[in-house]
């Protein structure tokens, strides 16, 4: 297929009713194909609606339809360093660099005024490998393809607002601190947006070393136009590209659906999750994972019209036999236990090796991949912050994601 197909073409008809499969070329597509099916079958919307917001999104963005990006000489636009002095930062904010800044909160604190935000961090994969530190700070620089930003501050009330607040033609790059009720509120309301895919958001959960947080140590995100920080609020940052720019989101999730073993239904979009339904059995999930032993290491899936995502458990409590769950679990969605694999770390570098590197300007990945991974002391070619959530457009666990900034 080398052009969109008309609206009246039966190739959407046939996309939509699931009897033909298009290889979607990013996560956007896929998750917009997604809610709009699912969408139609639920009643929400008809059929023929179905196929003209997807025709017309397709029209829109053809670059994320089609499985093939025409060649560019576009430039990897990170620098070869990323850990820097507080002294070093700060003269970046005073040089007007468009900046994210992560890193330990007594440094952050110190940061002049600028265009920038931040958000508490302590685990990183640097060029040279992944480590953990409170003496330096990680960087990514937006300023050579961004022509303007425009930051912003959310509490759990007005979250669903960074939607709305996105540019068009550019990107949005949010923070919010760890177990807030802003982090879970974006997180089971963004879904119900039906712009959510239209302009491309990125961005994480962050926080202090594991150990201190679980102890219930604090993290902060910070707005660099004000030096205010925030532990209930999150904060973004609205970017405008440089002309001849698009930004293009990709994930990296090495797990995949064991579809012979069994299969979880559950009730409700919840973080805390009690009942469920295994093979159409109800059960109690704490009850149904002690009784079959169920790893913690790896997550659930579920495939959502070809992305395949995952809900990673991240604790159980006996007491009121409640499983809490890193990202919420969608109500009606078939999960399945991910498939095991030997060698965790294997595994990652396996699936890493086989994306293209090129262009890519922002990444991150999971805490989970960085410990279970055993990724401490090791190389990878992409940097960037370990993190205790992923946001492409939702929120993911389990997941390294990455930002392209493509020419036009």
């Amino acid at each position: 297929m080398s052009q969109i197909p008309v609206v009246t073409d039966t190739f959407w008809k046939k996309l939509i009713n699931k009897e033909i499969e298009h290889e979607f070329c990013t996560l956007a597509m896929q998750m917009y194909v997604s809610s709009l099916i699912l969408d139609c079958k639920l009643g929400f919307i008809s059929e023929d609606e179905a196929i003209k917001r997807l025709h017309g999104y397709a029209c829109r963005f053809p670059k994320m339809f089609f499985n093939q990006f025409e060649d560019d000489d576009t430039p990897f636009i990170q620098t070869n360093k990323d850990l820097f002095t507080l002294e070093e930062v700060s003269q970046k904010i005073q040089d007007n660099e468009f900046l994210i800044v992560l890193g330990n909160d007594q440094l952050l604190q110190q940061l002049p005024k600028g265009n920038w935000i931040g958000v508490s961090a302590y685990y990183f994969m640097t060029k040279e490998k992944g480590l953990s530190t409170n003496e330096k700070l990680y960087v990514q620089s937006l300023s050579n393809y961004s022509e303007s930003v425009t930051i912003k501050s959310y509490n759990k009330d007005e979250i669903q607002e960074v939607l709305n607040d996105r540019v068009a033609g550019g990107f949005t790059y949010l923070l919010m601190p760890p177990f807030t009720e802003v982090s879970q509120n974006y997180a089971l309301e963004a879904l119900s947006e039906r712009s959510l895919y239209d302009i491309p958001i990125i961005g994480f959960i962050g926080g202090c070393k594991f150990e201190s947080l679980q102890k219930g140590e604090k993290s902060y995100c910070y707005n660099g136009t004000t030096r205010e920080r925030h532990d209930e609020e999150a904060i973004a940052i609205h970017v405008k590209l440089k002309q001849n720019f698009s930004p293009r989101i990709e994930i990296l999730n090495i797990f995949e659906p064991k579809l012979e073993g069994p299969k979880f239904v559950f009730d409700q979009n919840s973080f805390a999750v009690t009942d469920c339904t295994v093979d159409g059995q109800k059960w109690n999930f704490y009850d149904y994972m002690v009784e079959n032993d169920m790893s913690t290491t790896y997550p659930l899936v579920s495939n959502h019209n070809g992305a395949l995502l995952n809900c990673s458990i991240f604790q159980q409590e006996q007491d009121n036999k409640t499983v809490y769950m890193a990202s919420p679990t969608r109500k009606g969605k078939t999960y399945y236990l991910a498939k095991r694999f030997d060698d965790y770390m294997e595994a990652f570098q396996a699936k890493f090796d086989t994306i293209d590197k090129s262009n890519i300007v922002i990444s991150f990945n999971c805490f989970y991949n960085y410990l279970f991974g055993k990724l401490e002391g090791k190389r990878l070619e992409i940097g960037g912050p370990i993190t205790y959530g992923e946001i492409a457009y939702q929120l993911l666990n389990q997941t390294m994601v990455y930002l392209r900034i493509d020419k036009n």
